[in-house]
């Protein structure tokens, strides 16, 4: 998962850097009738009326809650623990949950993929698949960062570039960056649980910043970031001073900042 961690750190390093600066983004199913519409059991009239298979109403058995499928009459309002209602967090944001949890917690790492959208678990799950199948030796125990970015670069770049921050929204570049400014801390490595980890105010507050910004502002907030990370990994390392980080990032990436600010 190192790819998408890195993505999430660099958000925050930029924070840091160009925040100073600035001082001076319903699941129906439709029956499928491909069969014409007649059932192989149906009646004919030559049978009696009756079909072969035909059962009496005692016979009939009712949706079962819980029994791990939202069978046909449940909702989430009548059967949640079968048919759960669909998390709000982004693809990335689902992972940046999951390491919120303690190494080895399943039920708190299984509480933040179901805390997902259902499209973030699927590109999610995508993500996973590709990566452990392509570069579980580089990204495994004994791999370096940067071999596992290389390999997830050449291997599964479509996966990676899939689960994103989920911009849907309008707002513009610079208005999310001030809405992350706002937000809480994220909540650190390995800090919370199966309760506190899906529900994080940090976590929650940031998925909301995307997901009210628009495709292109997002776009724009990463290529700033990218450009920090770039740049300025050092001067913009955890620890060192604030008015170091400001000045690297305004001498290195000031179209990028201005490209940001103007986007609004």
């Amino acid at each position: 998962m190192e790819r998408i961690n890195t993505k999430m750190a660099m958000l925050v390093v930029v924070l840091l850097a160009v925040g100073a600066a600035a001082c001076d983004d319903g699941g129906t199913t439709t029956p499928r009738r491909d069969d014409g519409g007649v059932r192989d059991d149906a009646v004919t009239p030559d049978d009696g009326g009756v079909p072969d298979d035909a059962v009496t109403p005692d016979e009939v058995t009712p949706p079962r809650c819980p029994n791990g499928v939202c069978d046909p009459g449940e909702t989430t309002a009548s059967c949640p623990a079968d048919c759960p209602p669909e998390g709000a967090l982004s693809c990335i944001l689902v992972d940046w949950c999951r390491r919120c949890c303690p190494s080895g917690d399943t039920p708190c790492a299984e509480a933040c993929v179901g805390a997902g959208t259902a499209a973030a678990q699927d590109q999610l799950e995508a993500f996973v698949n590709c990566w452990s199948t392509s570069c579980a030796t580089e990204c495994g125990a004994g791999g370096t960062q940067e071999a596992c970015r290389t390999c997830i670069n050449a291997n599964c770049s479509a996966e990676s570039n899939a689960c994103d921050l989920g911009p849907a929204g309008a707002g513009g570049c610079w208005t999310l960056m001030d809405c992350l400014r706002a937000c809480p801390a994220l909540p650190a490595e390995g800090s919370g649980s199966a309760a506190t980890c899906p529900d994080d105010e940090g976590l929650v507050c940031w998925n909301d910043c995307f997901t009210a910004s628009d495709s292109t502002g997002v776009n724009l907030f990463i290529a700033l970031n990218q450009c920090v990370a770039d740049n300025c990994a050092t001067e913009c390392a955890p620890g060192s001073p604030p008015a170091t980080c400001q000045t690297c990032a305004q001498g290195a990436c000031m179209p990028q900042i201005a490209a940001c600010q103007r986007d609004g």
